[in-house]
């Protein structure tokens, strides 16, 4: 994965960061919070 830090996904899709350093770099991304582990991207996605 490229270098991609918690701010700029957030800037990327409007969004916001709760909580956390926006300076870390993501290592993967999970849909799934029972896989997440170090410095992972959770996506959540909405359900019916």
């Amino acid at each position: 994965m490229e270098n991609v830090r918690a701010k700029d996904v957030a800037e990327a899709v409007g969004g916001r960061l709760l909580c956390g350093d926006p300076e870390t770099l993501l290592e993967n991304i999970s849909i799934d919070s029972r896989t997440l582990k170090g410095r992972f991207l959770l996506v959540p996605i909405r359900g019916a």
